[in-house]
């Protein structure tokens, strides 16, 4: 990569008023890659010519899309083809800090929700019940657990385990 003091030639040449400059400017920055990208975001910041900024703009962008066009060629000629990390790929691009494990916890989350939704060995106390995972449940030992133990998914408590609802015990023990 060249030098900084280099970096900043290159960007104060991005002013100039020919046209065919500006466009050996652009190509030379281009062509050192996306390892120049932070430093073209702290030119952005610190340049307060807005036909500048612009076009430092533009070639960040460029410079992402081709990062993102890499990426995405490696997830495709690679062996996991989770369609989820696909998808965080091409949203980082928009979303640049957008983290592919918090991403996961939130699906997570949801299919934990869909799943006691739908979930029909569930009285529907109990499925209201357990919508909030962190509340600690006491198990038939009087110990307590939280929700979010395991059963037959990996989120699900025992005490959902086709156990009868207090109001359905409360219902037997009146017979």
């Amino acid at each position: 990569m060249m030098e900084e003091n280099e970096l900043k030639a290159l960007v104060s040449l991005l002013d100039d008023d020919d046209k065919h400059i500006v466009s050996h400017v652009e190509e030379k920055i281009l062509s050192i890659g996306t390892s120049v990208i932070p430093f073209l975001e702290k030119e952005w910041e610190s340049n307060f010519n807005p036909s500048v900024q612009q076009r430092i703009e533009d070639l960040i962008h460029t410079l992402q899309y081709e990062l993102l066009k890499a990426r995405l060629k490696e997830w495709y000629l690679g062996e996991d083809h989770d369609l989820l990390t696909g998808m965080w790929i091409l949203a980082t691009y928009q979303y640049p800090d957008l983290e592919l494990e918090k991403l996961k916890q939130e699906l997570e989350q949801i299919y934990y929700e869909t799943w006691l939704e739908f979930r029909p060995d569930l009285y529907a106390f109990d499925q209201n019940d357990h919508r909030l995972k962190s509340v600690p449940l006491k198990t038939s030992s009087g110990t307590s657990e939280n929700s979010t133990a395991s059963s037959d998914s990996p989120l699900i408590s025992s005490r959902l385990r086709k156990t009868p609802s207090r109001r359905a015990q409360a219902f037997s023990a009146t017979r």
